[in-house]
């Protein structure tokens, strides 16, 4: 508790307000310049959706994020939050320097530029589909403690989940336990080759 009435203290003390705009002004400019470049995707604010501004998710068309993740680490010694589908994330804090930042971005772009010399990877990024509807089998603590065995993912259509998944991002439960299997959700969990489902 004392360090983050501390970090509170510092980012309101005009010292720590200066260089929390510095690292915004940066990231703006970041965001223009991607921008500039049509294969790479960005999360950017509208006036329905507001986003942290400190976080950038960044995608390259026709890469999933998942391999832009892999060539980041390998190739560039980039480590990121997190990756899905669609992007990467990347969280920065007024310690990042904009050295870093740079280095990110020229990456990014050195990346892009590589994809036009080799064949491009296939298209993982369809993420058009929406939530479905729930339909419940069992609640969830009935479905805790009731029996379940361990099936292949695109067999699991209309049978009863054991399991709560949670896809990160956006962090929102895909499946309930108790909530039966729709073919939105195998689209949705492609990634994963089996889950537990409730035996009847």
């Amino acid at each position: 508790l004392a360090s983050i009435e501390g970090s509170i203290e510092y980012l309101s003390s005009e010292k720590g307000q200066r260089k929390l705009n510095r690292l915004l002004n940066k990231i703006d400019d970041i965001k223009n310049l991607l921008s500039q470049y049509p294969n790479i995707l960005l999360l950017n604010e509208t006036e329905k959706y507001q986003i942290d501004k400190t976080k950038l998710f960044v995608g390259i068309n026709k890469m999933s994020g998942f391999t832009l993740s892999e060539i980041l680490q390998n190739d560039y010694n980039i480590e990121i939050e997190l990756d899905n589908h669609k992007g990467i994330l990347a969280i920065t804090g007024i310690s990042t320097t904009e050295k870093k930042l740079d280095k990110l971005v020229n990456s990014l772009l050195k990346i892009t530029k590589s994809l036009k010399k080799c064949e491009k990877e296939k298209d993982n990024t369809d993420l058009t589909f929406a939530f479905p509807l729930p339909q419940i089998g069992l609640s969830p603590r009935d479905a805790f403690f009731s029996p379940s065995i361990t099936i292949d993912l695109k067999n699991s259509e209309g049978l009863v989940s054991k399991e709560t998944i949670t896809v990160y991002p956006p962090g929102i439960p895909a499946l309930i336990a108790g909530e039966i299997i729709q073919e939105e959700h195998i689209k949705m969990l492609k990634n994963m080759k089996t889950i537990d489902v409730i035996v009847k």
